[in-house]
């Protein structure tokens, strides 16, 4: 993967920077790994269904404006880190009903929660007069 970031360019006496690393998708799913990395020991206590919906929403909650499938992919990643830490020890993953069960869920409500977090940004963009980001 090339990563390129411009240099700062001058028109009419205004400075435009080019384009934010934290546009690129790869650079949102490393940072949306890492949130939930340090979101799983402060969770994990709680027990199994709080830390789940907390990993769930902060997976989701970090994949406003990717693709789709990339909030899918981070909910399966938030089931993983809460099956493996918050109800099994050392990262153990089990693949009974109840973690399939579970792992649908995860997914879908990161989907879920990506969608409504993006329509609410779009929703307080355009109350502002502001045209979001493209998707």
């Amino acid at each position: 993967m090339t990563t390129t970031v411009r240099e700062p360019t001058r028109a009419s006496g205004v400075v435009r920077a080019g384009p934010r690393l934290t546009n690129q998708s790869g650079v949102r799913l490393a940072i949306a790994n890492g949130l939930l990395l340090l979101a799983v020991p402060a969770v994990a206590p709680a027990g199994l269904v709080p830390a789940e919906a907390v990993l769930v929403v902060v997976a989701g909650a970090a994949c406003v404006g990717l693709p789709r499938h990339t909030a899918l992919l981070m909910g399966v990643v938030a089931w993983a880190w809460c099956t493996g830490f918050a109800e099994n020890r050392y990262g153990d993953l089990t693949f009974s009903s109840a973690d399939l069960l579970r792992l649908l869920a995860s997914a879908l409500g990161a989907l879920l929660v990506a969608v409504v977090c993006r329509h609410l940004l779009d929703a307080a963009h355009w109350s502002r007069g502001r045209p979001t980001t493209p998707r």
